[in-house]
């Protein structure tokens, strides 16, 4: 039985996941674990590749990274998930009790997802402590807040990894032909700064976005991070006991939608994906995205490191994430700090663009506002002619939106 709902997707209703078989190969590139799946009447390959020396780091045993992966998709598409592999017993526990019910019932469109395998208590003896290193300004914080600023030894970083989980988008909606590319100019990025300080990196490729979107539908990375991160972190139990997972809200901003980002409800669900063997943590959400970069600006290692860009291993400087990092380097009196990150010049030469998509932006965008109101409090004038060219732009903008709309209602 089939029904659409008004997200767009398409709802089974009880219609089947499968997670049929796992298979490791070892090959020139490293080690694959393959997972053979079929959802609904689609048959698809999911594999993700470790390097060669880390095969004793895979949890290849249980089924618990693919089904946190998954499960965002069963609820919202009306899938059950039905696993051959088994799964951790506090997981089922965890999933079923907790997570399914409570995110089932804040909207009706969501399916009350059952999950079927075979259940299991791994005794792995993991001793890493890791979090993820994009380079960006929330994994530079939660990395020196957990190595510089951590006083027990227990606690400290003494890992990081680098996923191919989906964000590698070059800011589309849906998978990118350009993936595989901009993740190798990240993580090539990556590397460069882990040589720096001298700290191991535990690197991860895969087909994931490509396989949920072939699976499923043109998702956006956006709604589904968390479970896509954790995910990866759950194919590495042996290896990984803590891991930091950098949030972006705090508690004063929760609310639990799968249609919005995850970061609202983080300091929930992360722990109810943690097993006996691996925890997660929601970290630093104290510190607002102004606050992070003052922080991280005392650490001279980020001045030549900073990558915010969804565009490939450099800061483009046009992107949405470039402009609102670039004002606030400036607004902070910081540009010059990160004249090797970013080509402060050209942000120089052509600040009144930077500005311009800043007023017209700012109401939509909560990072963009915080960034407005740096400049109000540094008494930053912005003149009529800057005001007005913006109130345009942004009245051409939605003109031209409510024209789309109109010519995709005549077509229907």
């Amino acid at each position: 039985m089939e029904r659409r709902y008004c997200s767009g997707f398409r709802k089974y209703q009880g219609a089947k996941i499968h997670i049929k078989k796992q298979e490791l190969c070892k090959g020139d590139e490293g080690i694959t674990l393959k997972y053979a799946i079929s959802v609904g009447e689609k048959e698809g390959e999911l594999w993700y590749r470790f390097p060669a020396d880390q095969e004793e780091s895979i949890s290849y045993e249980v089924a618990d990274g693919v089904i946190v992966t998954l499960l965002p998709f069963a609820l919202r598409g009306g899938y059950d998930i039905y696993s051959e592999i088994p799964m951790s017993e506090r997981l089922w526990f965890q999933l079923t009790g907790q997570v399914i019910p409570q995110l089932a019932l804040t909207s009706e469109e969501l399916w009350n997802t059952e999950l079927h395998a075979p259940l299991c208590t791994p005794s792995y003896t993991p001793d890493r402590v890791a979090t993820a290193m994009s380079c960006g300004v929330d994994s530079f914080t939660t990395f020196f807040e957990h190595t510089h600023d951590m006083p027990k030894e227990r606690w400290k970083i003494d890992l990081l990894t680098f996923f191919q989980n989906g964000a590698h988008h070059s800011g589309t909606i849906g998978h990118s032909d350009k993936e595989d590319e901009v993740y190798a100019e990240q993580l090539a990025h990556v590397r460069r700064f882990c040589e720096t300080v001298h700290y191991p990196l535990l690197d991860v490729a895969s087909n994931l976005d490509a396989f949920l979107s072939a699976m499923f539908w043109n998702d956006s990375y956006h709604y589904t991070h968390s479970y896509r991160n954790a995910g990866f972190v759950l194919l590495l139990q042996k290896k990984i006991r803590t891991y930091y997972y950098a949030g972006a809200y705090d508690l004063n901003l929760f609310s639990t939608s799968l249609w919005d980002d995850p970061a609202h409800y983080e300091k929930w669900l992360l722990p109810n994906l943690s097993t006996d063997c691996t925890s997660f943590f929601s970290v630093a959400t104290s510190m607002d995205r102004i606050e992070k970069m003052k922080y991280i600006a005392q650490f001279p290692e980020t001045y030549d490191h900073l990558l915010v860009c969804y565009a490939g291993g450099e800061n483009c400087g046009t992107c949405v994430k470039c402009v609102r990092q670039l004002l606030t380097l400036d607004y902070l009196g910081l540009l010059d700090r990160y004249q090797n990150s970013f080509s402060v010049e050209e942000y120089r030469n052509n600040k009144t663009f930077y500005e311009r998509r800043l007023l017209v932006l700012k109401k939509t965008d909560p990072f963009l506002e915080e960034v407005y109101q740096i400049a109000e409090k540094k008494g930053v004038r912005f003149s009529i002619r800057q005001r007005l060219d913006a109130e345009c732009y942004r009245l051409e903008r939605f003109s031209k939106g409510v024209k789309s709309k109109l010519r995709e209602l005549r077509h229907k």
